[in-house]
């Protein structure tokens, strides 16, 4: 009996001491958490809560509420309509103006915010976004922390963000707050120019999207404060475990604009910028705080005594365990008076050590590795952390040479830096310090990159008599700079370059070939009937036959040249120092190649073959868009001979025997590279690039019955009309050429109405018609020929920059 009174007495203490999280009972609280985006993967560890019930464990019945343009997550949680939100570092703001808001927890260790700007030329930054417009959310502070920075506070026109990537693309913004895992993709999908600009380019390296409460719901409701972030945090990390299994969740029950890949895509990325497997979810480091306050504070967008006391989350004390503190307190006083003795009294022995060995201690204990060196680098001391980052005890690196310790590259600094301080300590000059990036060997085979600061040591007499170090872990900096060079520079599907990175390489590689004389080929290939693969196979195949493409490709070309997808299945292959006649035979080549290719799919094995067309930069100066417009009209030849072949574009003709195949001509493709800068002139070519693609798109073959001759004379009259515009503001402008300009406008305008007659007199296919729009009218005049007035519109918006 006694037993069990006993077992009955510890069973309900245990109980008192059970965490919120496991005495959740059938009585289910209410919660709202109000999310500051639409649903994607971003939100997946709070629908993985829900899902597997860790909410409901931790006794809430959680709502989810989506974001949309004019939501404030914080306005939301203030206003009592949710008790939690997903907010940004400009929480800080909100607290410094007395507004109650506390965070309870971080998700993203390195914030993925970044700006996404239209490409308006070869060499832009972000200086150039001054008089432009930029679409940016509330709240979405280390953004403006970074245009502040820059010094672009006030100079930048803020739209609000309406989350539609659409308003980017048509011109009505110039750039886009963003997600570096999400529309970068989309907009490489497109095959849409575009640059990206990183707060963390100028060492801003803030937290993102931060899980907060305000105050009244800790201090009214403490344990269910700390039940809704522990189930969270727990929710993130099955996420991350389970990134599948919750983009299917996602996919049946939070629609989302993304489809499978996308949210996959978003899913690999989302787990470098979380860091899972170093760090829990919902860390948060109050000196990391602090550094985001000294960037605020040197912006002069927080003051510098800002408190952080209340804005970062403590888990309250929980009632159960008060009666034991009150138990303890006085055990505690005596141990510590016990304590204090003890220190009074080996205070004495402390006093009469060694500095040495006081430091010595510290060094021991510390995360970093410290060391000391002799005046040629030979260590006389490594403290013991050493081990845990390269696997080698103290006394092994100690022993190791140079070389054995290095990679040959950092070898060779080291060598550098001590030869450095040895001439300095020689000529009785001033020792100089050193910090840099090295790396290291490990016991294991590996490497590990580390960050070391050193400084001379110097005795009494200051003579340099060795080198002090400190040598710091940044394997997980170099990984994920790695990895945002990555995402910005490459196509994730086909692990190609993307187009961004082609166009700023290109403009390297011409410089390169104008100053040392060197050819320089570009190819252009397209997958023939790709849309019909799509359409019999299914996209998953589609997506084989792109990777393979890509894989065959990569493998081909030799390591200086350049590779990359331009967009849909539009791939573009940069031959540095490579003649027109090289790069055709490597065309050549590579077409049979593809041609050879079997992708296995359930109805069998597919082919595919590819049309190819063929610049060269020759001897005359071109431009990146010279060349990649000069291989496009190779790629529309080749295409309308038939594909599967080679066009290089100065030898390139239409066929002959094809004048009435219209339906297999290519389609005009616009790209904003083409534009002049006079937004009247742009916004009409665009619109007849527009309108010759629908007339290439229709059927033409008229079946004994007289053509339909309407759309092809609409088409000639909007042509008309744009030559009259673009004459009248030639004239304004001054163009000095504007006569002879015109004389082509009525010579190609004639011709043009002499074809269709013949047309409409069914003497003429309508394939040598469309020849003549797409090769003489849209390409030769519209790309070539109003090229030459470019530069005039181009001086008029810089004396404009100037102005304003």
């Amino acid at each position: 009996m006694q037993q069990r009174s006993w077992l009955l007495f510890f069973l309900c203490l245990l109980t008192g001491l059970v965490p919120p999280t496991l005495r959740a009972d059938n009585r289910l609280e209410t919660v709202a958490l109000q999310l500051n985006w639409t649903h994607a993967f971003q939100f997946a560890g709070y629908y993985a809560a829900l899902e597997k019930g860790f909410y409901r464990e931790a006794g809430l019945n959680v709502l989810l509420y989506e974001g949309y343009p004019g939501i404030e997550p914080a306005t939301v949680v203030l206003r009592g309509e949710a008790q939690y939100g997903v907010g940004s570092t400009g929480l800080m703001f909100l607290r410094n103006q007395g507004q109650p808001v506390v965070v309870l927890g971080v998700v993203f260790q390195h914030s993925p915010r970044v700006i996404l700007a239209r490409k308006t030329g070869e060499a832009q930054g972000i200086h150039d976004l001054i008089g432009k417009r930029l679409m940016l959310e509330p709240q979405i502070d280390e953004l403006t922390a970074y245009l502040n920075k820059e010094g672009l506070k006030g100079k930048v026109t803020l739209v609000e963000h309406s989350l539609d990537l659409r308003l980017l693309l048509d011109g009505t913004v110039d750039a886009m707050a963003a997600f570096l895992y999400d529309q970068p993709r989309q907009l490489d999908d497109l095959g849409f120019a575009y640059d990206l600009f990183s707060p963390l380019s100028v060492g801003i390296d803030f937290y993102g999207d931060n899980l907060f409460t305000i105050e009244a719901e800790i201090n009214k409701h403490p344990r269910r404060a700390e039940a809704f972030r522990a189930a969270s945090m727990r929710g993130w990390q099955y996420a991350m475990d389970h990134p599948e299994e919750i983009v299917n969740l996602i996919l049946a029950k939070y629609p989302s604009k993304q489809n499978r890949d996308a949210l996959l895509h978003e899913a690999r990325h989302m787990m470098a910028l979380m860091q899972l497997d170093v760090i829990e979810a919902g860390y948060m480091n109050p000196s990391r705080w602090r550094h985001i306050l000294d960037i605020y504070a040197e912006l002069g967008m927080l003051p510098k005594d800002f408190d952080l006391d209340g804005f970062l989350y403590q888990p309250a004390t929980p009632v159960q365990y008060r009666l034991l503190i009150k138990w303890g307190a006085g055990g505690v006083l005596v141990l510590s008076l016990a304590g204090w003795l003890i220190v009074r009294f080996s205070r004495i022995a402390r006093q009469a050590r060694e500095s040495e060995e006081r430091h010595r201690l510290l060094a021991d204990h510390a995360t970093d590795v410290i060391w000391v060196a002799d005046i040629h680098g030979r260590y006389t001391y490594i403290s013991p952390s050493v081990e845990k980052l390269c696997g080698f005890t103290p006394e092994e690196a100690m022993r190791l040479t140079r070389d054995e310790e290095f990679t040959a590259q950092s070898a060779l600094i080291v060598k550098q830096e001590i030869e450095k301080l040895l001439t300095a300590a020689r000529a009785n000059q001033e020792l100089p310090l050193y910090r840099g990036e090295l790396e290291i060997c490990c016991k294991n085979g590996g490497t590990v990159w580390i960050e070391a600061s050193s400084a001379p040591l110097l005795d009494a007499d200051r003579k340099f008599i060795g080198i002090v170090g400190v040598t710091r872990d940044i394997s997980e900096r170099m990984r994920m700079e790695e990895e945002l060079r990555k995402l910005a520079t490459t196509d994730p599907l086909t692990g190609a370059h993307n187009r961004r990175f082609l166009y700023d390489r290109a403009a390297q590689e011409l410089e390169r070939g104008r100053r040392f004389n060197e050819p320089l080929s570009f190819l252009l290939l397209d997958i023939d009937w790709f849309k019909r693969i799509n359409d019999v196979y299914g996209h998953d195949v589609g997506d084989e036959v792109l990777k393979a493409m890509s894989a065959a490709c990569m493998g081909m070309v030799r390591s200086i040249d350049l590779f990359c997808r331009l967009g849909g299945e539009e791939f573009g292959i940069l031959l540095v120092n490579t003649t027109q006649q090289g790069g055709r035979a490597f065309a050549e080549r590579l077409r049979g190649y593809l041609a050879t290719l079997r992708i296995d799919s359930q109805t069998g094995p597919v082919q595919f073959t590819v049309s190819i067309g063929l610049s060269e930069t020759g001897k005359k100066e071109c431009s990146v868009q010279d060349l990649i417009k000069q291989a496009d009209l190779a790629l529309y030849i080749a295409k309308a001979n038939g594909r599967n072949r080679v066009e290089t574009a100065n030898a390139c003709r239409f066929p002959q025997d094809a004048d009435t195949q219209v339906g297999q001509l290519l389609g005009l493709i616009w790209d904003d590279l083409m534009c002049c800068g006079q937004t009247t002139i742009d916004t009409q070519h665009r619109r007849l690039f527009a309108l010759a693609n629908t007339l290439l798109d229709a059927e033409w073959d008229v079946n004994g019955q007289p053509p339909d001759t309407a759309p092809v004379q609409a088409f000639l009259d909007e042509a008309a009309a744009h030559f009259r515009d673009e004459e009248a503001l030639l004239r304004a402008a001054g163009y000095a050429e504007v006569e002879q300009h015109a004389g082509m406008h009525r010579a190609l305008l004639t011709q043009a109405n002499d074809l269709l007659a013949q047309f409409k007199a069914r003497s003429l296919p309508p394939g040598a018609l469309f020849r003549f729009i797409v090769q003489d009218l849209m390409h030769d005049h519209m790309l070539c020929d109003d090229a030459k007035f470019y530069p005039l519109f181009a001086e008029t918006d810089s004396a404009k920059q100037q102005e304003r």
